[in-house]
């Protein structure tokens, strides 16, 4: 055989081998991607609950609960973007169960206005099944200071509830000692206020900076989503408090290079020029926490930097607090 035909056909065999490799990484792309849109909201939904996104996974149960009407081509969860076309249907799930699961997911969010919601929604719809739901509907009323209403569903559940008895006869006894703390002289001294966003999300974890300015942390969605990423994230934000009401919400610009990671509870130095934070992800482990520190500069806040004598090896570290001397931090740690 000459030496160009054998050169064709070396080139020949190249060429195909490595046109069957792309067919083959084609099909294996498009049977992810297939398998992706063919979840229904419910399955996402459990996924996301199973993975700690809680808030995601309310919003997914939420349209398993009440599905749109027409597919649009956007929306808050790019996943299941094309579910009508492809997707899968779920049998023999009752609503109250799927209520349930929505509300263990704001409650875990802490969004309890909207899991007070949801727990008192799955115990109407079946409260055989669902009896674990009135004590939880109790914690969550309790911790919105509507204490009458939770002492009453926590009195209801001990004759019928058995799954968590001792926990409701705790939640009871917790709800007699704020009366007691409540009914004190001196409570004239101060007033106890509910203290909403603007925006409408949950915040948490204020810190004042200055007269009515504070650091606070809010849960948004991201102006920029990625199929297969949850596009909900905390992060850092100023706030100004006007009368009872947390208003114009500015994101504080911390850099960060994992975009998969939030940020939040914020404390500032004493000297106002460095920020802690907490910063935390999800890997296989789970909820995986650190505390960080950006200074101050010109343009913004420098690049983050892992706080390394609190942030101890297979330790996770969160809620730092700088104290008003600027000599100590306080935080939490499963250390």
């Amino acid at each position: 055989r000459s030496l160009s035909a054998t050169a064709f056909h070396s080139g020949y065999k190249l060429r195909s081998a490595h046109h069957l490799l792309l067919c083959i990484v084609a099909a294996l792309l498009t049977a992810v991607a297939t398998q992706a849109q063919s979840k229904s909201p419910l399955q996402l939904a459990d996924q996301y609950f199973a993975a700690g996104e809680y808030f995601t996974a309310a919003g997914l149960y939420e349209q398993f609960l009440h599905p749109a009407k027409r597919v649009k081509t956007s929306g808050d969860f790019p996943l299941i973007s094309r579910r009508r076309r492809t997707g899968v249907t779920i049998t023999n799930v009752s609503p109250a169960a799927v209520l349930y699961k929505q509300a263990e997911s704001y409650r875990l969010a802490h969004y309890w206005k909207e899991a007070e919601t949801a727990y008192q929604s799955s115990y109407t719809k079946n409260k055989e099944e669902n009896i674990d739901a009135l004590y939880w509907l109790a914690v969550a009323q309790r911790s919105q200071g509507n204490f009458t209403a939770a002492k009453e569903n926590l009195t209801a559940y001990l004759l019928n509830g058995v799954t968590f008895k001792n926990e409701a006869q705790q939640e009871l006894n917790t709800l007699q000692f704020i009366q007691q703390q409540t009914s004190r002289p001196d409570t004239i001294l101060y007033k106890l206020h509910n203290v909403p966003a603007s925006s409408g999300t949950g915040l948490y974890a204020p810190v004042r900076l200055s007269g009515n300015q504070y650091l606070v942390t809010s849960t948004e969605a991201d102006s920029t989503r990625k199929d297969g990423v949850n596009p909900y994230h905390s992060k850092v934000y100023t706030a100004t408090l006007t009368g009872n009401n947390f208003e114009n919400l500015q994101p504080v610009e911390i850099p960060i290079a994992d975009l998969l990671a939030n940020q939040g509870s914020a404390t500032l130095s004493a000297d106002g020029n460095t920020i802690y934070f907490t910063q935390w992800k999800l890997d296989a482990g789970g909820k995986l926490a650190s505390i960080y520190s950006s200074r101050k500069q010109a343009n913004g806040w420098s690049t983050p930097a892992s706080v390394s004598g609190i942030n101890a090896p297979g330790t996770s570290n969160k809620q730092p607090f700088c104290s008003a001397d600027g000599k100590f931090i306080f935080f939490s740690s499963n250390r």
